[in-house]
């Protein structure tokens, strides 16, 4: 067998929104590449895997900031993207679901 994979995700970065407004649009940035572990090329024309190292320095960097990342703050963003996506792109919906309630479903 033979062949050639593609494959393309879509990360909506405008939902990913804390309550208070008080987080710029690199901060937010920065929690979504710690989410997904993808960051936008250089060119900005695709993504690309974050390196161990490059996750974990965005890690550190966030924990230092303070920025809230409380299980209750993550679940409203799954079930957000989860109730955007669950008809147009179904297993993109599934991999949030996943994480809403692990063991469970919501369909």
């Amino acid at each position: 067998m033979s062949g050639i994979l593609v494959r393309s995700h879509l990360i909506e970065l405008n939902d990913l929104t804390f309550s208070d407004g008080a987080y710029d649009a690199d901060r937010q940035m920065a929690v979504a590449e710690i989410q997904s572990g993808l960051r936008l090329t250089a060119d900005g024309s695709g993504l690309s895997n974050l390196s161990s190292e490059e996750w974990m320095t965005r890690w550190n960097q966030m924990q230092s900031e303070s920025i809230p990342w409380d299980e209750e703050s993550m679940r409203r963003w799954h079930r957000k993207r989860f109730e955007a996506l669950r008809h147009d792109a179904p297993s993109a919906a599934t991999w949030h679901e996943k994480r809403l309630n692990p063991g469970e479903g919501l369909r």
